[in-house]
């Protein structure tokens, strides 16, 4: 014969059932502190994360000030340079008067040329390659301080 009844296949089940629940319960606490664990954990990875953003937020304004300001301080070299270039207008009235000069230097060292003979032609030759060696000279200065005006734009 069987020893088991009805009381005791009812404690039995009643046991089985309690440690069960015990079981279930612990499993669910841990269940519950592995995810407020790993709450916790992804809180603080966020929170490392926007620190981060936010010190690299930081760097990069200052980067940019330092950039700005080197910009600026480029732009006002460059503005003070261009402020003692000479304008346009007035190196084309510069250069004209030069040109005048040089034709007028080179006809009278020509009509000298004519005058003198002998030895003191040579001398008047001399003086007239001179004279437009210098005239040459001051159009090649002329020319750059008008190219120089030109690629300003101050004219």
């Amino acid at each position: 014969m069987s020893k088991w009844t009805v009381d005791t296949l009812k404690e039995y089940f009643e046991k089985t059932l309690t440690d069960l629940k015990v079981l279930l319960d612990e499993r669910d606490k841990v269940q519950k502190e592995g995810t407020v664990t790993a709450f916790e954990a992804a809180d603080k990875a966020v929170q490392a994360a926007l620190l981060a953003a936010e010190k690299a937020v930081i760097k990069s304004e200052i980067a940019s000030d330092k950039r700005f300001e080197a910009t600026n301080e480029f732009r006002k070299q460059l503005a003070d340079i261009v402020s003692t270039f000479i304008p346009r207008n007035e190196a084309e009235i510069r250069f004209k008067a030069l040109e005048s000069a040089q034709q007028k230097s080179e006809t009278e060292f020509a009509n000298r040329a004519g005058v003198v003979s002998g030895s003191d032609g040579n001398q008047t030759r001399l003086i007239a390659i001179v004279g437009s060696f210098v005239g040459v000279l001051i159009l090649i200065i002329a020319s750059i301080a008008l190219v120089l005006s030109v690629t300003t734009g101050r004219g």
